[in-house]
């Protein structure tokens, strides 16, 4: 197939850019535009094997996608989609402008979406990312500033750690394993539902929601329970403290181990 590979120098490209072959198939673009607010190239739907897109300055919204490469995409606003992205092999997104003062978001919301390989994230602003089957993400770079979405049918996993802002909410059809000892879930992270729920913090971790089982460790300070309600078991480990702000509730057993501080869980609506 075709090749357009337009992505080695910052062009200016203030207008609409369209790319497709002269004829047969488009294999691999790769294309950089430092214009201000440029619409966002068309076309892209005909690429087969990989794509690259930076926009260092401008906003991105991708049609629908079927790559069997990988995936890169930069952009100086908003990452969004049009329709369904499937891609075989890495992708990575950055939604980043921080030199403006912006703080863009990548929203990926589509729950058309699969990724067969892992899928990396840097956001300025808020990041969410919707697909099928299992979903295995982490940080590209500084990772994300605000607040993270990870939603998949199949499981959720990470292949490196994850640097999170503000709040997190994950939501899998099977099990959770977010177990990197370098995970920073600066704020309340939130399982809106979950099979086997492994979740590892470097510092200290805010949890809620509900599984059918619950793994919590907080490596280097409190772990507090932000009302959980587990239907199997429950396990919470802290380096200090064991807290909460609402009601546990547990169907089998539960373990709690706060190896420098208390366990203190008194909220009347507990039940163990």
């Amino acid at each position: 197939g075709t090749d357009v590979l337009l992505g080695s120098f910052p062009n200016v490209l203030a207008g609409a850019v369209k790319v497709g072959p002269s004829a047969g198939s488009l294999a691999n673009v790769a294309l950089r535009n430092v214009a201000t607010n440029a619409p966002s190239p068309l076309g892209l739907d005909q690429v087969t094997n990989s794509l690259s897109v930076v926009y260092d300055n401008s906003s991105l919204q991708l049609p629908a996608l079927n790559l069997s490469g990988a995936l890169t995409l930069v952009s100086g606003g908003t990452l969004s989609q049009s329709g369904a992205w499937q891609v075989s092999g890495l992708a990575r997104l950055a939604a980043t402008n921080s030199a403006a003062g912006a703080a863009p978001d990548i929203l990926l919301g589509d729950f058309g979406n699969r990724f067969a390989a892992p899928v990396l994230v840097r956001a300025d602003g808020n990041a969410q990312v919707r697909a099928q089957g299992n979903l295995v993400v982490g940080n590209w770079g500084s990772g994300i500033a605000s607040n993270l979405t990870l939603v998949a049918s199949g499981d959720l996993g990470q292949t490196n750690a994850l640097s999170v802002g503000g709040n997190s909410c994950l939501r899998a059809g099977g099990n959770i394993a977010f177990t990197n000892s370098a995970n920073d879930f600066a704020g309340l992270l939130t399982v809106s539902n979950g099979l086997d729920v492994a979740l590892v913090n470097a510092n200290s971790l805010a949890v809620g929601g509900a599984s059918s089982n619950l793994t919590a460790q907080a490596l280097n300070g409190n772990l507090t329970l932000a009302g959980y309600f587990a239907t199997n078991n429950l396990t919470a480990v802290a380096s200090q403290n064991i807290l909460q702000t609402a009601g546990v509730t547990v169907g089998n057993l539960a373990t709690l181990t706060a190896q420098g501080g208390d366990v203190l869980l008194n909220n009347a609506a507990n039940d163990f």
